[in-house]
């Protein structure tokens, strides 16, 4: 499945939440090292974890040097905290300004009138299907955990080149009279392990006024590890630069009516990455989504939990505090939530991958499961 967001210049509480969300932990630094192995990924890793930081957002390896310059990016390369900030922002990496007119604009209204802020970023989300992920966590070894992260990381790159290659268009004059060129799109990927009900509260800037929706991650304290749940979020600042050198804003038109056809793209590549592997896959007839014949359905259901019911989990954390959450102000809300996670963090939280955990729930379930690999010889175990 395929969704996006977009941020607006003067959304600085957003981007920075975003950021937040965005480098939140959702791997025991361990294991998120073991995926790193295969990825090829290791030293990038290494320096995040040693930062700090949860996750690891990298730019794509093959990005130009045109936009790499401009973005102060450097191909595959780590994107740090405040780096990952500043483009979100819709500056460089840096922090300088971007080069070109930026076109794209989104209007907002206030009691003075029309302003129109410049989009500053897209970010493309590409979420696996769950059975693909329960396989991911329930794998025997090490070797095929791993292979499966390799597999959804391949599909997620091969989805990113296939959306620049539809959207990677500028056209020039009224109604393109003057001509189109190709052009090539940057994008900052950061792989999570596991999904987290947050929620989007709308607020004016507390700086700027700029009104713009944040993304608010909900932590429930001791209920249940997060859900696994591998997806990609794919930032892709809002900058192409064409076939003569010219520095655009994308032309986000191009995305109408066209989400669901790139997640079905996603889909297809995955599930050639995933029988590659030795993996069988099939297509649910009822959702028409990517499944595993080896993952149940009442499993993948077991493994859905985390990812419902965000409001009313923020209206259990108001009460706990004494709270009622519809009298809240938008300011109060997000004060509340960004609270309770902070917490949650410190206490080690619990939306955190737990292998153990997600054993006793298996175990629960009275569901054995050793490999989804049912094809040809399993994944190689790494040489030491």
């Amino acid at each position: 499945m395929l969704t996006y967001r977009t941020g607006i210049a003067g959304g600085q509480a957003a981007a920075a939440a975003m950021a937040d969300h965005l480098l939140q932990q959702t791997l025991p630094a361990s294991q998120l090292s073991m995926a790193a192995y295969y990825l090829g990924k290791a030293a990038e890793t290494a320096e995040a974890i040693a930062l700090g930081m949860g996750s690891v957002p990298l730019v794509r390896d093959d990005i130009s040097p045109e936009l790499a310059k401009a973005l102060a990016l450097q191909p595959g390369a780590l994107v740090r905290p405040q780096e990952l900030a500043n483009i979100l922002s819709g500056l460089s990496a840096e922090g300088g300004t971007l080069p070109g007119q930026q076109r794209d604009v989104r209007t907002y209204k206030d009691a003075n009138g029309t302003e129109r802020y410049r989009i500053t970023y897209t970010d493309f989300t590409f979420s696996v299907p769950k059975a693909v992920s329960v396989a991911w966590m329930a794998a025997e070894t090490d070797a095929e955990r791993n292979s499966i992260v390799l597999a959804c990381r391949t599909a997620n790159d091969k989805l990113m080149r296939y959306i620049e290659r539809e959207i990677g268009v500028a056209g020039f004059g009224h109604g393109h009279r003057a001509g189109q060129e190709r052009g090539a799109m940057a994008w900052i990927s950061v792989v999570h392990f596991t999904s987290r009900p947050t929620l989007a509260i709308t607020r004016p800037d507390p700086v700027t006024g700029v009104v713009d929706t944040e993304l608010v991650d909900v932590m429930r304290d001791g209920l249940m590890p997060g859900d696994p749940q591998i997806h990609f979020h794919n930032v892709t600042p809002n900058l192409l630069h064409t076939d003569s050198g010219r520095f655009v804003s994308i032309n986000r038109e191009l995305l109408a009516g066209r989400i669901h056809e790139f997640g079905a793209v996603g889909q297809a590549f995955l599930t050639a990455e995933l029988e590659a592997i030795g993996i069988a896959t099939a297509l649910d007839e009822r959702t028409q989504l990517l499944t595993l014949p080896v993952i149940p359905e009442h499993v993948c259901r077991e493994f859905s939990k985390r990812t419902e019911q965000a409001e009313e989990a923020a209206r259990g954390i108001a009460r706990e505090n004494g709270l009622e959450w519809d009298a809240l102000d938008a300011d109060r809300k997000v004060a509340l939530l960004k609270g309770r996670a902070l917490a949650g963090r410190q206490g080690k939280g619990d939306d955190l991958g737990d292998a153990i955990a997600w054993r006793r729930q298996i175990e629960r379930l009275g569901w054995e499961h050793r490999t989804a690999v049912t094809k040809g010889k399993p994944a190689p175990q790494p040489a030491e």
